[in-house]
């Protein structure tokens, strides 16, 4: 059966840290990039991070050069499963992502071709003083929204020792 709207898995763990570093940074943008797996080829998203850059305002944030290669090689450093999903940014108001946001994500997809393509979450800050989490992903040839659904952490590969009794 073939899923209408694609999906975005995400970790309570990074939906915590994405909120986080959204809150600390506001009124301006900050963003990085989201690491995790695939399952059934959707994108499960369990680690966000956070790439401070001085080219941020409060209605753009730009991703620094040259700084998700080596943010993607520490997280696989960490465990060797963990691969590129997005990249992610904070918007200090509730609004979608704005035409640049989706022109960036339609070239990422064009230059590194992926099944699924990379996604976008933007982090939109509600009234509430909350963030909504917008996913979009690219189609055939347009963004279209993604479902977000917040999963639990990744499961270790490796059972953690138990210290023993004393």
């Amino acid at each position: 059966m073939t899923r209408v709207q694609p999906e975005l898995l995400i970790a309570e763990s990074a939906v915590d840290q994405l909120k986080r570093a959204a809150s600390l940074s506001h009124p301006l943008e900050t963003g990085g990039i989201l690491v995790g797996v695939h399952v059934d080829q959707e994108p499960w998203a369990t680690i966000a991070i956070e790439l401070p850059t001085s080219r941020r305002g409060r209605a753009h944030y730009h991703l620094p050069g040259g700084a998700t290669q080596p943010a993607v090689l520490r997280a696989r450093a960490i465990d060797p499963r963990l691969g590129y999903i997005g990249d992610w940014h904070s918007h200090p108001a509730d609004v979608p992502p704005s035409g640049p946001d989706l022109a960036s994500l339609r070239l990422i997809s064009y230059l590194h071709p992926r099944l699924p393509n990379p996604t976008l979450l933007v982090l939109r800050r509600t009234i509430e003083d909350d963030y909504d989490l917008d996913a979009r992903r690219i189609t055939a040839v347009n963004p279209k929204r993604c479902a977000v659904r917040i999963t639990g952490d990744l499961p270790r590969t490796h059972p953690v020792p138990l210290e023993p009794n004393e």
